[in-house]
């Protein structure tokens, strides 16, 4: 029966007909597109219009989407959600971590990076890669490195950080590690601490990735942190599962 539903909802979803807003909506485009991608006689018209991996990025996408939204609700209205979130914030903060950076490359257009993405890991290591790089007709970009970093860390662990200034060398212009501060309400604060020579490459070494050891020698913090977004990771479901089946105690909009 639902082959007949599925049929009928393709050009919707194909031509953007409906475009989801709220988390039931945004759930039930993504079930509907599962579905039809397990369906043989589906998958080659569907490829057609998204292409062989617009599918698997549509569907992750709108599954992002959905726990964005659930994550925003549960922060809202409910209290120990929000209880759990908070602590992760001061399990987090420390006072002297440091960021070394574990790998370089060269790019064509850019001398240094200027924004930073990351996560911290199972392992309680926040592993950060380059998101972008300085605007390239700067003709002493070369000379320039990343002095100072800033930007934040949310409950989850997920990272976006900035270089807020830019310091100026002839030749120690390759930044090896950070050290800065993390405060209780995810807030990152980051200095350069050491550099070394970019000489050979005429300046035109960057950033590639960062690592730092968040919770230091701190297991207990480590584990607690752990578990806190296990338990929000299962509430989150939770919420997207009832709302998904039509769970009355949420508003329609949701």
């Amino acid at each position: 029966m639902w082959e007949g539903f599925l049929f009928w909802s393709l050009p919707a979803v194909i031509f953007g007909m409906e475009k989801p807003s709220g988390l039931k909506k945004l759930c039930e485009e993504a079930q509907t597109l599962e579905k039809m991608k397990s369906l043989k006689w589906f998958q080659r018209p569907i490829q057609y219009w998204f292409g062989a991996k617009g599918l698997d990025a549509r569907i992750r996408n709108l599954n992002q989407q959905c726990f964005r939204l659930a994550d925003n609700y549960l922060l809202k209205n409910d209290p120990a959600y929000l209880s759990i979130a908070n602590e992760n914030l001061k399990l987090m903060a420390s006072a002297g971590v440091y960021f070394k950076v574990t790998s370089t490359t060269m790019a064509v257009l850019h001398s240094h990076s200027t924004r930073y993405k990351g996560n911290i890991s199972e392992n309680g290591y926040a592993y950060c890669y380059t998101d972008q790089g300085n605007f390239p007709l700067n003709p002493v970009a070369e000379y320039m490195f990343p002095k100072r970093i800033q930007g934040s860390v949310d409950h989850w662990g997920n990272l976006n950080l900035k270089a807020v200034s830019s310091g100026f060398g002839f030749i120690q212009t390759l930044p090896v590690d950070y050290k800065g501060v993390i405060h209780s309400n995810g807030t990152i604060e980051l200095n350069i601490n050491e550099t070394e020579s970019d000489f050979l490459s005429g300046g035109r070494l960057m950033i590639d990735k960062m690592m730092a050891n968040v919770f230091g020698s701190n297991d207990s913090a480590k584990r607690q942190f752990a578990e806190n977004r296990n338990k929000m990771r299962q509430k989150v479901n939770e919420l997207t599962l009832s709302v998904s089946n039509g769970d009355s105690q949420f508003p329609m909009n949701l």
